[in-house]
């Protein structure tokens, strides 16, 4: 296979201490998170990915760029092989190759991959081992199927596919008998298809639990409070003040998820809270979750910094909010039109916000997630308000957008 690398750096093709699977932005901010994570005593990581594109958003960090297909075993072999350890830019992944092979190098469970590839699959596990959930039906095979499905919902629902369904693809809400016939000639012929109910939620809560390389020492993150807008996460925000109810509802539920799907990694859980109840809504093994992507300047210890430490072999570290540090808040930048990589103006904007602008080297595109802007701050002792966190990164948006001609998505909150 073609591999690259830095020929003024080494002398030879490196070995990686990490080798992630993508190249998208979450392998990007590994990347960067370990740039700046040292071992004393030990030379720099080298940091590899394996992906279709050296140019792509990880590509331009690499140190070790492996042109391959992650889902073609005959281009995994290699560079899992090398590896001493390997991460997940994405879930999207041979997991049959991955199950097959128990590397022990792997940051993830790999017998949980294919429920997180196949949602109808992931829903049919949560409700074996009784967790709470909305209730579904499956599968639904044609129309007739469907119109019968809503009526024994209630009316409203959520027809979803199995595969191929996150950031807002595969799925339609159905909440009049208008919507069925539309539904179904957007999904009707995606094939493995199931009917979700329709939860009118009072907050959208995700969890993440940091699991030791063994799944032990487990650490729980803040629960995050996160708003959609077509099913693309838009804004996160999390508060040491929480209301207790919400926060105990949320971990629990995270907590019992974890201990009925036991493995080592990252586990997040994104759920519905209703009545002070909390409901599963799906979760995410092995890799970074872009509800916690505040975790990196909000808390002690990032998820991206957990990736690193469980590659380097060191205990989890800390899941509290950073010294000082009661809200964060962190805004996803999504596309509004067609564009370069470039971004002008993140120094500036930052400065005068005092936000952390993150660019994620992707060329534009109508809803494409092209970064972020965080914030991390002191609020209130006591008090859960959102407000200041909420103002500088809605500032800081319209400031990039004035410098870029109104290249991102602007949505309401």
């Amino acid at each position: 296979m073609e591999v690259i690398y830095d020929r003024g750096k080494f002398s030879e093709e490196p070995t990686p201490d990490l080798l992630l699977l993508g190249d998208g932005q979450l392998g990007r901010m590994i990347i960067q998170a370990s740039r700046r994570f040292r071992l004393p005593g030990h030379a720099a990581p080298v940091l590899g990915v394996i992906g279709l594109d050296s140019n792509s958003s990880a590509g331009q960090v690499a140190d070790i760029f492996y042109v391959g297909n992650v889902n073609t075993p005959a281009d995994l072999d290699y560079p899992v092989a090398r590896a001493k350890a390997v991460g997940l830019d994405t879930e999207h992944v041979d997991s049959k190759y991955l199950r097959r092979s128990h590397h022990p190098a792997l940051l993830f469970p790999p017998d949980l991959l294919p429920y997180t590839q196949n949602k109808l699959a992931q829903h049919q596990l949560l409700r074996k081992h009784g967790i709470p959930m909305p209730d579904f039906i499956d599968p639904i095979q044609g129309f007739d199927d469907l119109e019968s499905a809503v009526r024994r919902l209630g009316g409203k629902a959520v027809l979803q596919t199995g595969n191929a369904a996150y950031d807002g693809k595969g799925n339609a809400v159905i909440l009049s008998e208008a919507d069925i016939q539309v539904a179904w000639d957007k999904l009707g012929q995606k094939g493995l298809l199931y009917l979700e109910e329709f939860v009118d939620f009072d907050a959208e809560m995700a969890v993440q639990i940091v699991r030791g390389r063994q799944g032990r020492n487990n650490r729980v993150y803040p629960p995050t409070t996160s708003i959609h807008h077509d099913g693309i996460l838009y804004l996160a925000e999390a508060s040491a003040y929480l209301d207790p109810t919400a926060k105990d509802s949320a971990i629990k539920l995270a907590q019992l998820v974890s201990k009925k799907l036991p493995g080592a990694g990252l586990l997040t859980v994104e759920m519905f809270l209703k009545d002070g109840r909390a409901y599963v809504n799906e979760f995410c093994v092995g890799r970074p979750h872009n509800s916690h992507h505040w975790t990196e300047g909000g808390a002690k210890e990032s998820q991206f910094g957990q990736t690193n430490r469980m590659a380097y072999g060191l205990d989890i570290g800390s899941t509290q909010f950073r010294d000082g540090v009661t809200q964060a808040t962190m805004l996803n930048l999504l596309g509004a039109k067609s564009a370069g990589k470039e971004v002008e103006g993140v120094d500036e904007i930052e400065q005068k916000t005092g936000t952390r602008i993150i660019i994620y080297g992707k060329d534009s595109r109508e809803g494409r997630k092209l970064g972020e802007i965080r914030y991390a701050y002191l609020g209130s002792e006591g008090v859960n308000d959102r407000s200041e966190g909420l103002e500088r990164v809605l500032e800081a948006q319209e400031l990039l957008n004035n410098a870029n001609d109104n290249r991102f998505k602007v949505s309401p909150i």
